[in-house]
């Protein structure tokens, strides 16, 4: 059913929903879940990428 999906990340049938399934972390408790997005949110402080993406949306949106 998922492969006949018209959204692009589905393509893979499966393999998608495997992926999307490990990359959410489902497993985790709640406490374990806010410790990984605190992690995130402290990795993409300062980072490079974060800083063009950043200034991408800020002259293309006006955003920040």
């Amino acid at each position: 059913m998922m492969s006949r999906s018209g959204f692009p990340c589905f393509k893979q049938g499966e393999r998608s929903v495997k992926a999307m399934e490990k990359r959410f972390q489902l497993q985790l408790t709640e406490v374990q879940c806010v410790q990984s997005v605190l992690g995130l949110i402290s990795d993409s402080l300062d980072a490079w990428r974060t800083r063009q993406y950043d200034y991408y949306q800020r002259l293309l949106n006006g955003i920040l």
